[in-house]
């Protein structure tokens, strides 16, 4: 079989005619790396350090990926990654060991943490272009050259924090501890803390799936609604208070004058979180 009648097979989108087959154009290695160019992605590689994976990670990352070599040697790692950086390739070294759930884990977030502030580098740039130092440093009240460089440098340190808090989040053992000490923390605390729920709650995600019937806590009213249409209708509320408020913003007036709104707790205009009465009967998730 020739390499065009592969790619077709592969490739179920050219035989649907968006490239006509059996082309010369099919049989160029432009045309192949273009077809399975990996970059920006992330390439996990278990065992990277040894000689067969090692050698799928070189492919890996010769295909523009960034390779992740797990194992256990060091040394063999850095001989890899040296090999890799020869070509102009991207990776780094985790050491795993594939028998234990707890370093499995810690694999999975170290490449989550290092992928996302390699995200955040680099949306770095375009957020720059899109608010430039001398607007952030107007919003926060600076002025000057110094202004709009402390600016600067406060919106990096801002995204390096927000990349810390991912992943210290992504620890249920931390949340946990978290939450027993709630009672000691100051509201502005209790805020934060409060955002280590979410991915203890994603991960028990099954129990909240589908249509969920629930009560608002302030009338007591029956609702149905699904879990991904009540963020949605969350989004909308924040995304039109920040549209109203925008020509204020811009001019330097600060917020406009504005009636109560919806709380994303609450749902009810002027009605805040003091005022529940209605709780479930049995908390989910139970633990």
């Amino acid at each position: 079989m020739s390499v065009a009648a592969r790619v077709r097979l592969a490739t179920p989108h050219l035989a649907r005619g968006r490239i006509p087959p059996n082309t010369p154009a099919m049989q160029t290695a432009s045309f192949l790396k273009d077809l399975f160019d990996l970059s920006g992605k992330t390439a996990v590689v278990i065992g990277g350090t040894g000689e067969l994976c090692g050698t799928m990670a070189v492919g890996l990352a010769r295909a523009g990926a960034e390779v992740v070599l797990g194992g256990r040697i060091p040394e063999k790692a850095e001989k890899r990654l040296a090999e890799i950086a020869t070509f102009g390739g991207k990776g780094y070294f985790v050491p795993v060991d594939v028998t234990s759930c707890e370093s499995l884990q810690h694999l999975l977030d170290t490449v989550l943490e290092r992928s996302l502030r390699s995200l955040v580098n680099t949306l770095e740039g375009p957020l720059s272009l899109a608010c430039p130092p001398e607007a952030l440093a107007g919003l926060a009240g600076l002025t000057g050259t110094d202004g709009a460089d402390a600016a600067q440098k406060a919106l990096g340190e801002s995204l390096d924090t927000y990349c810390t808090m991912q992943a210290l989040c992504r620890m249920p053992s931390l949340a946990r501890l978290l939450r027993e000490c709630l009672w000691l923390m100051p509201d502005k605390l209790k805020e934060i803390a409060a955002l280590f729920y979410a991915p203890q709650l994603w991960e028990q995600r099954a129990a909240v799936s589908g249509q969920v019937s629930y009560r608002n806590p302030a009338t007591d009213e029956a609702l149905t609604a699904s879990l991904a249409g009540l963020m949605e209708q969350a989004a909308k509320q924040t995304a039109d208070f920040c549209s109203a408020q925008a020509a204020s913003l811009i001019a330097g007036k600060g917020l406009a004058a504005a009636g109560p709104g919806p709380s994303l707790d609450m749902g009810l205009p002027g009605v805040p979180v003091s005022q529940a009465r209605f709780f479930a009967a049995q908390f989910l998730p139970a633990d």
